[in-house]
């Protein structure tokens, strides 16, 4: 076979491999292997971005403290992620951190009682907790001297 008729025929095996390999790879869902998606700083308003939906149930201590702990169920709606990643622990510590006297945010999937989101500051401070609209994420207003920062919506 010369070189000239072997290319066509190699490029005809190629798009055949291809067609068939290329719609399983589309349809497919990547497994999901981190946890946190998003930790960053607005003004006094720290926000943590999930890569999957979540349910808030509590958190603990309710208004100051040097580690806020704050205890969530993952939503059935998650679809699929990876097994290890939510037995697994992750941490941030974002840009700007130090305004807000945080040492790090952490995802404690490796605890009884977890998964856990724990926020470690340098000192005790006052804050507010609460779930965003997007059901992704948890916002949480560090105060200063009793005030509240603009970091909820108005209801």
């Amino acid at each position: 076979m010369s070189p000239r008729r072997g290319l066509p025929y190699l490029f005809g095996i190629l798009t055949l491999v291809l067609a068939v390999m290329g719609p399983n790879r589309a349809t497919t869902q990547p497994l999901r292997d981190r946890v946190l998606d998003d930790v960053s700083i607005s003004g006094r308003c720290l926000r943590v971005t999930f890569s999957f939906p979540l349910q808030y149930l509590r958190h603990f201590p309710f208004d100051s403290g040097s580690t806020l702990r704050i205890r969530f169920r993952v939503s059935p709606a998650a679809g699929r992620i990876d097994g290890d990643a939510l037995f697994n622990r992750e941490v941030a510590r974002p840009p700007g951190r130090r305004a807000l006297h945080i040492v790090d945010v952490t995802f404690e999937g490796d605890v009884a009682g977890g998964p856990y989101l724990t926020i470690t500051f340098d000192r005790d401070v006052h804050f507010k907790v609460a779930q965003g609209s997007d059901f992704r994420s948890f916002i949480v207003a560090v105060q200063e001297d009793g005030t509240v920062p603009p970091c909820f919506p108005k209801t």
